[in-house]
Formats: structure tokens, sequence, C-alpha cells
């Protein structure tokens, strides 16, 4: 089926039974090919659904680079806010204070400007991996399409080629077929008239030995039976009579007959 292959039938008979098993198989694979079309469409959509997986994906890409920029942002406002003043100013701040009360407060509250800056960083550092996340997962759905695409647009290249091939095969098929039932019947033809010629000219040549009482004249050469129509019996005893006479198209008898003229005759 993937790949017929010329016929070798050598009559009409043959190579139209060829043609009608090509046939077939053209049939079966245009069923493959509806098959392929609807995997086609198929992956069509699952191609339309990755893109919006895409989409998605994108979407939190840029939302955690703007979350990431934030936070470098307060970060780095922090970093030039602590190289501007300086660590002595920490150690001022805190031991600057006038009671233990304000020691410790301050010190709590430096406590909270550290944790808060550790925890940004970490938050940050999520954040990016949260984004190599997605763009990982946008370039996963990113292959995910264009490989269901291309996959099912090859398959229905492939049983396009295959239908077009058996298309083809069979249309020769069937002008080869027409082609030597034509020969076959012109052979027939001809050997038909040759046949009742020679008949003819037996029949000429026997000088009136067709007479009713003789029964023995050729007839016209026939092979089996009497050559002279008996004078009573059956409709079957008339057609055996008949039996070594050529088939001739349209005859009718006595001496060539066609289906049809024999019956009537008989």
């Amino acid at each position: 089926m993937a790949a017929p292959n010329i016929a070798f039938g050598a009559t009409a008979a043959e190579k139209q039974a060829e043609a009608d098993a090509v046939r077939n198989q053209l049939i079966s694979l245009q069923a493959d090919l509806e098959t392929a079309s609807d995997n086609y469409y198929g992956a069509l959509d699952e191609q339309q659904a990755a893109q919006d997986a895409m989409a998605a994906e994108q979407a939190k890409i840029d939302d955690t680079n703007a979350q990431i920029q934030d936070l470098q942002g307060k970060l780095s406002t922090r970093a030039r806010s602590m190289y501007r003043t300086g660590s002595a100013s920490f150690l001022d701040f805190v031991l600057g204070a006038t009671s233990f009360d304000e020691f410790t407060s301050n010190w709590d509250l430096l406590t909270q400007m550290n944790n808060n800056d550790s925890e940004m960083v970490d938050t940050s550092k999520q954040l990016r991996e949260q984004l190599q996340a997605s763009k990982d997962e946008y370039a996963r759905q990113e292959q995910i399409a264009a490989d269901k695409a291309a996959e099912a647009a090859q398959i229905q290249q492939e049983v396009q080629a295959k239908v077009d091939q058996a298309t083809e095969l069979v249309n020769s098929l069937d002008a080869e077929a027409k082609e030597l039932l034509e020969q076959e019947q012109a052979a027939a033809a001809a050997a038909a008239a040759a046949e009742a010629a020679a008949a003819n000219r037996n029949n000429g040549s026997g000088g009136g030995g067709s007479s009713s009482g003789g029964g023995s004249s050729s007839g016209g050469g026939y092979t089996g039976g009497s050559s002279d129509v008996p004078s009573y019996g059956s409709v079957v005893d008339y057609a055996m009579s008949r039996i070594g006479c050529p088939y001739v198209w349209g005859a009718e008898g006595p001496n060539a007959f066609d289906c049809s003229g024999l019956v009537r005759w008989a």
C-alpha cells in the first residue's frame, strides 16, 4: 500500500483485477488521509493551546521581572544610604542612645532593617529562580507547539503522496485494461470473421453437399454434432446440431451465430 508496484496482468480481466485491488488500497489510503487531516487540525489546536500557555508564561516573566527590578531598586537605595552614611553612623545610632530603652529600641530597629534587607535578597533570589523556570517552560511549550505542527504536517504530506500515487496507478491500470479489452475484442472479431469466411468457402466448395438426406456434408467444417438441420426434435436437439459453428456478432445461423441468435434460431 505504501508504494504500489506496476502490475503485470496480461489480459484485460487480470489488468482490471489489479486496478480494482489498487482501488481498494486507495480507499484505505483515503481513510488514512482523513485521519491524518484530523490529526493535523488537532495538532493545530494543541499548538494554539501551547501558544496560549506561552503567553501565560510570558506574563509571569514580565511580572517577575517587575518585582525583581523593584527589589533591586530598594536594595540599591539601602546600599547607597549605607555607603554615604558609613558604618560609624550605625554605631553612633546605637551607642549614642541616652537610655537603655532607647538603646534596645534602636538595636531592634537596626535588626529589623537587616532582616528586611535579607528578606528582599531572598525574595529576589526566589523570583529569579521562578523567572528561569518560567523561561524554561516557555521554551518547552514553544518546542511542543512546533514539533506537533511539524509532525502532523509531515504525516499529512506523506499520506497525500501515497493517495496521489495510488490514484495515478489506478488510472493507468484502468487505461491499460481498457486498451487490452479493445485489443481482445478486435482479435475475437477478426478470428470470428476468418472462421466465417472459411466456413463459407467450405460450403461453396461442397458442391451442394448440404442435402437434407445425406447427412455426410461437413457443413462448414463443424467439429461436433450433425451439420444438417434435424427434421424434428427438441430445442436442445436443434441447438446441439450447431456445435462447431463459429461465433459471429449478430449472426443468427444456420452456419454462424452469436448468443441470442442461436437461442432464437433453435
